[in-house]
């Protein structure tokens, strides 16, 4: 029976082999393709297994039937990098690591017949791949050995763990412990995973969705109508205040012209005008400028409009500067530090709201700037007293270069600990960048940053989670 199938297959060499299967790479003998012949010989092992869920899900996978030796998978072969490998040298944006993984555990939640031994296979990091276009494809190799043959669900869960780790640290988990620079909320879904919080896959792909990190790459669409109808607001007020504004300034121009006016007019008539008022009527009373002042005011908005207007958009703009929360200047000024070395506020480049901070290093050598201040006694940052913390905040740069971020434990002016960490930089490139601390007996972190001299950087977005 397994020489219908090799009719059109050539086996060109050998690709894995141990007890319980065989895997040879073939080609194709009349078109320009290769396939794996997955020949497994237990046939136990695809019982209460619904082979259409293999085809279904897994794009890679061509054919699924029973021979006399055992269970064919013929599988198309592809000649993409492994993901590892991929990562490692190509790097991945995070809108290709938000994707990748969602894809990943979305495919993982509508499987509903495959053994642990089958997910734990095909979802190992060795058995997915990245396409030209950065795209995580499965490779959909079966590799029975005996860790995948006893698999349970806490090893599907540890597999999808470092899975997601790798997409986004470029490595595996190393001693169970998670690399730094791993987005915060990121970090937690992977803790919980090793923890074995997660009773279904559903949950896992609930709590993911959930998260900032996803959210700021897929904004769900209350998110977005709330954005739209806050630029709409904006917009629409603008142009209510330039229509005022033009109103009000052709209004002051006419004022002279109709005083010289009626002026000439008296003249003219002084002869037969036998008492002239000292204060010439030139028909303007407060009660013809209060109606003109309504007039303009009913220019505002149309009634369809102003139902239509989201009544939280004042608050929604509002939510979107939360580098407020860390850079207040009458909180910076109290610091006493060096003014030539604060960054400042700018409104030319942003990644959320109206504004970033702006540091600018102008001098010929490497400087340090203060672009934050958290005071734990302030009640927006009581929560992350005594805790590990994690600060996350957005940079962007004129030019890729690289600078340092740090963090001053402070208490009483007195330093208790410090972080350094590196980070690199793209041009014109919004990049996420963490850093971890201890804030054990400290009243407040001061945050820096180190430039290279003639070096111009932007912050914004930060914010700060509880890791443990």
């Amino acid at each position: 029976m397994l020489d219908l199938h090799l009719r059109n297959l050539e086996i060109v060499n050998s690709y894995y082999q141990n007890d319980f299967q065989e895997i040879y790479v073939c080609k194709h003998k009349e078109e320009n393709a290769y396939y794996l012949l997955n020949l497994i010989r237990n046939k136990d092992f695809f019982n209460d297994i619904d082979n259409s869920e293999l085809l279904s899900f897994f794009s890679s996978i061509k054919d699924v039937s029973e021979v006399d030796e055992g269970i064919l998978v013929i599988s198309e072969y592809y000649h993409h990098k492994p993901l590892l490998e991929y990562i490692q040298e190509n790097g991945m944006t995070l809108t290709k690591q938000i994707n990748n993984t969602t894809n990943i555990i979305e495919t993982l939640s509508k499987l509903k017949t495959l053994s642990a031994s089958f997910i734990v296979s095909l979802f190992n990091h060795s058995n997915l791949v990245v396409d030209d276009n950065g795209d995580i494809k499965f490779s959909g190799i079966l590799l029975l050995n005996p860790k995948t043959i006893y698999a349970n669900i806490k090893d599907v869960l540890e597999t999808i763990a470092n899975t997601m780790h790798i997409i986004f640290t470029k490595n595996q988990i190393g001693d169970g412990s998670i690399a730094k620079g791993t987005p915060p909320d990121i970090q937690r879904i992977i803790n919980k995973c090793l923890s074995y919080e997660y009773l279904g896959f559903n949950d896992l792909v609930s709590d993911y969705k959930s998260t900032s990190t996803y959210k700021l790459i897929n904004p769900e669409k209350e998110d977005i109508e709330r954005v739209t109808q806050m630029r709409k607001s904006m917009s629409r007020n603008r142009i209510t205040y330039n229509i005022k504004t033009k109103g009000i300034i052709i209004a002051l121009l006419l004022v002279p012209i109709i005083v010289w006016g009626s002026i000439s007019l008296l003249k003219n008539t002084k002869d037969t005008i036998d008492t002239v008022s000292d204060k010439p009527n030139l028909g303007i009373t407060d009660n013809a400028v209060d109606n003109d002042d309504e007039k303009m005011e009913s220019i505002d908005l149309p009634d369809e409009e102003k139902q239509n207007e989201d009544p939280n958009i004042e608050d929604a703009f509002k939510r979107g500067e939360d580098l407020d929360k860390f850079f207040t200047e009458d909180q910076i000024k109290s610091l006493n530090e060096n003014e030539k070395a604060v960054g400042v506020l700018d409104f030319t480049k942003y990644h959320r709201g109206e504004y970033a901070l702006k540091v600018n290093n102008d001098s010929k050598e490497r400087s340090s700037y203060l672009i934050g201040f958290i005071d734990f006694e302030d009640s927006n940052f009581a929560y992350a007293k005594n805790r590990t913390v994690n600060l996350s905040l957005w940079l962007n740069s004129d030019k890729s270069t690289e600078c340092t971020l740090v963090l001053k434990l402070e208490s009483e002016d007195k330093l208790l600990s410090q972080v350094v960490n590196k980070a690199n930089l793209k041009a014109n490139t919004w990049t996420l960048h963490n850093v971890e601390i201890n804030t054990k007996n400290g009243d407040y972190l001061k945050v820096y940053i180190n430039l290279e001299p003639s070096d111009t950087i932007w912050v914004d977005t930060m914010d700060i989670d509880i890791l443990k």
